[in-house]
């Protein structure tokens, strides 16, 4: 039997599904909750398990199928193509059959990246996870350059993330001198000069955080985009954290 139309009382047409086509279920609200929260828990050990087999792998050199040598010295880490390239597409490219000479070789160097910056890559390439710590953005400055570099947009956006999390913390810039909160201010000025248009959204906060405690009015930041000594993208930002500026901090009075 299909579905046949009808009309109200007010000549609306009506669609009425057949008895038969409407599913009740018979188990009760707290069977259903409980059967959804099985499924909740069956992913939640899913990724436990994923993320076991995964740090497991990183530690075993078994079944390893590239060396990648980082840093000057040359430090070599065994790895598996099929985890670092999943979310690089740097490592995709250069893993691809036939494609460069290290796809051929089974070797990959890269001299520009610092091997306990590369440590920190692959940690969480193999998701064991990304713990920032409060440098004054210097850390995360060195972690940004070498996921952008490796192409891993993950990895950019984490980042990011977590510098904006730490700026929110009293003890980071509330209780920071001004000789930090200019360190932080350079940094991130690093930071912008690498990021492009898709990345304003998350610098944004960043800014109004350091935007709240930088002593510095739009002209010094207009000047220093003429000079060169920032770039256009933190220029454009922090001009935009000025504009909404409405006092000092809340949090601490500055």
């Amino acid at each position: 039997m299909s579905a046949s139309a009808i009309e109200d009382d007010f000549g609306v047409a009506l669609l009425v599904a057949p008895p038969n086509a409407i599913k009740y279920s018979s188990e009760s609200p707290s069977t259903q909750q409980h059967k959804s929260g099985k499924a909740t828990d069956k992913k939640f050990r899913e990724a436990i398990s994923a993320k076991s087999v995964l740090g497991h792998m990183l530690k075993d050199l078994d079944f390893t199928d590239v060396i990648v040598y980082v840093g000057r010295d040359k430090e070599p880490f065994h790895l598996h193509r099929v985890v670092i390239s999943k979310t690089s597409e740097f490592f995709k490219a250069a893993c691809k059959p036939g494609r460069f000479k290290e796809s051929i070789e089974k070797e990959i160097e890269l001299p520009s990246i610092h091997p306990t910056t590369f440590r920190k890559v692959i940690s969480w390439q193999y998701q064991q996870g990304y713990e920032p710590h409060w440098t004054h953005g210097f850390n995360e400055y060195i972690m940004f350059k070498a996921a952008d570099f490796l192409q891993i947009q993950g990895l950019r956006e984490e980042v990011l993330k977590s510098l904006g999390a730490m700026s929110q913390r009293c003890e980071n810039l509330c209780n920071a001198s001004h000789n930090d909160i200019q360190k932080v201010v350079d940094t991130f000025a690093k930071i912008c000069e690498l990021c492009c248009d898709s990345d304003l959204p998350t610098l944004a906060p960043i800014a109004h955080e350091i935007g709240a405690h930088w002593e510095v009015e739009a002209g010094g930041i207009l000047g220093s985009l003429k000079s060169g000594a920032y770039g256009s993208t933190f220029a454009a930002v922090m001009l935009e954290a000025l504009a909404l500026r409405s006092g000092p901090c809340y949090r601490c009075g500055r």
